[in-house]
């Protein structure tokens, strides 16, 4: 999963708007099919080799804010990841 880009979107609960910011986010080279989990609210994509995900936020903070001006845009971490994981795994073994 390494080369998946995971971004926040916080405070994104507009469908209409989810579909123009994903439409907006294909234009980008260097990300492939950009999906919005609007429960979730995050954005998941698939990220180009040598891209890097500080250099991508800039741009999907724009493209977000163009149509969500006060959706809280950031790069879920690792330390929410291994959170979620944990959780799931705690779960599933119940």
């Amino acid at each position: 999963m390494e080369n998946v880009i995971r971004i926040k979107l916080k405070g994104l609960d507009c469908p209409h708007c989810a579909e123009k910011i994903t439409a907006d986010i294909k234009k980008l080279e260097q990300l492939q099919n950009p999906q919005i989990n609007l429960i979730k609210q995050e954005l998941l994509a698939e990220k180009k080799a040598n891209c890097f995900e500080e250099a991508l936020l800039p741009q999907i903070t724009e493209i977000v804010h163009k149509y969500e001006p006060d959706v809280e845009v950031s790069i879920v971490s690792e330390q929410q990841k291994e959170k979620e994981n944990w959780t799931v795994r705690t779960v599933q073994e119940k």
